[in-house]
């Protein structure tokens, strides 16, 4: 039997080779959640063993609120996958908060390279 790729994994796994040189993990869980309570439209958790983050395991969550809108979904994808690439960088402890200098310097960079376009 052959292997389903969701809406999800499919945008994920593009965007990571197109936008992120394919160095984020190919193994990243993405899937739809409830994030009502959250108040979020999407997560990402990180799972280290021994702090290790070479090794360590990922999934992203994307609020099922937003399946009615693929731009949505893929806007905040990329929003999650930049906390993603973050965290590979610098674990749990980016430098000036998540979404902080760092962060916005790597939204401007998507923006520049166009991974925005025809998304607003």
């Amino acid at each position: 039997m052959g292997t389903v790729v969701t809406y999800l994994k499919q945008s994920y796994l593009e965007y990571n080779s197109r936008y992120f040189r394919g160095r984020l993990p190919k193994d990243c869980r993405v899937i739809y959640s409830d994030l009502s309570k959250l108040r979020y439209m999407g997560a990402h958790k990180a799972t280290t063993k021994d702090g290790d983050r070479k090794n360590s395991k990922h999934i992203i969550w994307i609020d099922h609120k937003l399946r009615w809108s693929n731009k949505l979904v893929d806007m905040t994808l990329l929003h999650e996958m930049v906390h993603l690439k973050l965290f590979k960088k610098y674990g749990h402890e980016v430098p000036r908060g998540l979404h902080g200098p760092l962060f916005q310097k790597e939204m401007k960079r998507l923006a520049k390279v166009g991974a925005f376009n025809r998304l607003w």
